[in-house]
């Protein structure tokens, strides 16, 4: 499976920077999931999740410790379709799943058929409240894998991991259906949020912990394109 899978690879690198439990981003707080976290976002029209998490008991529990009741869960943006990232749901009885179109054939393969209740588009703005979330694709990793970046937070999903350094690496190459994909999606997203002045105050992936600032996804563009034109 491949969850344990990528748990093993995980704790296999003690470097990466650890997740912390409750940290907060201005709106969004992650909570923690074993090795995986979900990012809460709070609006003034209930919670939204990006990612639903693993184990339905903890998602529950960290949600409690939030001060969010499960059933106010509207919406789940899935950043892609892997177990670790769905099977959290069932704590989730009320929210609808929602993701980019093209992810729907691995999110059905990999979960028992589930289904996206609602399909995303690239560059699709989602309004919740005052509260806008962008759309951002990244195929590599899944083939519809999505980063979303709302009030200067820019949620990874498993598209790079932080290393105890504060450097921006790639997710572990045996767990992205197109590796070179996955970093050349990431490398020009870093380009096009720099050249249009986007806020970026925060990096946060689901596997590790967060970086400050635009600044260590544009040096791992610098590294990506320097791979490919050496």
């Amino acid at each position: 499976m491949r969850t344990v899978l990528f748990l093993g690879a995980l704790t296999g690198c003690a470097d990466v920077t650890p997740i912390v439990d409750g940290e907060s981003f201005g709106s969004v707080t992650v909570v923690q999931d074993w090795f995986t976290s979900v990012a809460l976002i709070r609006t003034v029209d209930g919670p939204v999740l990006v990612d639903a998490g693993f184990r339905p008991a903890a998602i529950e529990a960290g949600l409690a410790a939030q001060d969010v009741d499960p059933k106010t869960v509207s919406t789940v943006l899935l950043t892609h379709g892997h177990g670790d990232h769905v099977a959290g749901r069932d704590a989730l009885p009320n929210a609808a799943l929602w993701g980019i179109g093209s992810e729907a054939a691995l999110l059905a393969e990999e979960n028992d058929g589930v289904t996206l209740d609602r399909s995303l588009l690239a560059g699709e703005r989602l309004t919740f409240g005052d509260t806008e979330i962008e759309v951002l694709s990244v195929p590599g990793h899944t083939p519809g894998s999505a980063v979303f970046l709302v009030d200067g937070v820019l949620l990874l999903g498993d598209t790079c991991l932080v290393d105890g350094d504060g450097v921006v690496v790639p997710a572990p190459v045996k767990h992205s259906e197109d590796p070179e994909q996955a970093e050349r999606s990431l490398a020009t997203l870093a380009r096009q949020l720099d050249a249009r002045g986007a806020r970026v105050d925060w990096l946060v992936p689901s596997h590790s912990g967060a970086a400050k600032g635009l600044g260590p996804l544009l040096e791992f563009a610098d590294r990506v394109e320097a791979a490919q034109h050496p």
